[in-house]
């Protein structure tokens, strides 16, 4: 399965969704991670309460850039609560450095190959979690 994670993870590297600008975003999110000197920038357009549209910008490792990609993929339609939620499970899974067992249904197949990665090279832990905690904290801290 690693092979297909591996796969999948350079696929969200050479083609990252959403990595562009949006104009007049309602929520501009920075984070870094100065052990290794990722930077990225992730921008939410909301509608109501729910997410229209995210996107980011990144000047960081693949494993940042893949894990962001993936976070930008996922958020459209959610809501405050619900966003913050999933960022904060999925922050605590990559947290979780213990071999998960099986694949747990709620993630897709792009979140477990970030999970893999994380597990397989736990210096790309905060790598991986670093766009997922940059977005649930500045949730809460704007709530």
């Amino acid at each position: 399965m690693s092979g297909f994670y591996d796969e999948l993870l350079m696929d969200y590297i050479r083609s990252a969704r959403n990595y562009r600008v949006i104009a007049d975003p309602d929520d501009r999110i920075e984070a870094s991670n100065p052990l290794c000197g990722d930077r990225i920038e992730i921008r939410v357009k909301w509608v109501g309460d729910r997410v229209a549209d995210a996107a980011f910008q990144c000047e960081s490792c693949g494993v940042s850039m893949a894990s962001t990609s993936v976070l930008t993929e996922l958020v459209r339609g959610l809501t405050r609560r619900e966003l913050v939620r999933l960022c904060d499970e999925f922050a605590t899974a990559i947290r979780a450095r213990a071999d998960a067992g099986a694949p747990d249904e709620r993630w897709s197949a792009a979140q477990l190959a970030i999970l893999a990665t994380a597990r397989r090279f736990p210096a790309r832990e905060a790598c991986a979690r670093l766009p997922w905690g940059a977005l649930s904290s500045a949730l809460r801290d704007r709530a």
